[in-house]
């Protein structure tokens, strides 16, 4: 049987086979890889991806503090400060469920326990707060700055708390109708990083607020 022969007028390619197709060794040859033009210069390597960096370097970097501590000194310090503010989270949330436990009977009572249970969760909030921005950075941030850094943060805080406790049905059942058998790690993961956005906040307001007042003495 003759081989089939292209149509009139089409010529096939530089070592056709039978039926115009690219023989096997053309299929096994490596071809030239295209490449985007560049505006002159070579081609710039792609992007990396960012890396997640810790609390202290984002502290540092906040408060101008150029060194960062060694990987051993840096786990020591996290895991003290773990320790220590996980104690007075712990303590905080169990005064705002009490809190809300005891919230039933007389209106002179509910005012009264609102206000004892908010004066004793504020402060340990607030020192938690102070614990981390005072010593998890490799400095010695200004001690007035601090202290009123970490006040304000903790309000915001014991705000938020509250304000979850009021509107946590309707966001339990979004989060529940959105990520369904991940609503735990979803929920923790988006509380987790609101809170810390407050935190960087506050160390950023303290921070520019320090370096305004040296700008006016200087």
């Amino acid at each position: 049987m003759p081989p089939l022969s292209p149509p009139r007028g089409v010529s096939p390619p530089q070592d056709a086979g039978v039926f115009g197709t690219p023989q096997a060794e053309d299929w096994l040859s490596p071809r030239p890889q295209m490449r985007p033009p560049t505006a002159g210069g070579p081609p710039k390597a792609p992007p990396q991806p960012e890396r997640r960096i810790p609390l202290e370097v984002a502290l540092n970097k906040v408060w101008g503090i150029q060194k960062n501590r060694s990987y051993l000194h840096n786990q020591f310090v996290s895991l003290l400060l773990i320790f220590s503010c996980g104690t007075l989270a712990l303590l905080s949330l169990g005064i705002t469920e009490l809190r809300v436990g005891s919230s039933s009977g007389l209106r002179i009572e509910q005012w009264t326990s609102i206000l004892v249970f908010k004066l004793a969760a504020v402060p340990l909030t607030s020192l938690m707060l102070f614990l981390i921005y005072r010593y998890l950075p490799n400095g010695r941030p200004p001690l007035s700055r601090v202290i009123a850094a970490a006040i304000g943060v903790g309000l915001l805080l014991e705000g938020l708390k509250y304000l979850n406790i009021l509107i946590w049905p309707w966001v339990d059942a979004r989060i529940q109708r959105e990520y369904g058998v991940f609503r735990y790690s979803a929920t923790i993961l988006f509380l987790s990083f609101l809170a810390s956005m407050l935190v960087l906040a506050g160390a950023e307001w303290a921070a520019r607020g320090h370096q305004l007042k040296t700008e006016e003495k200087g």
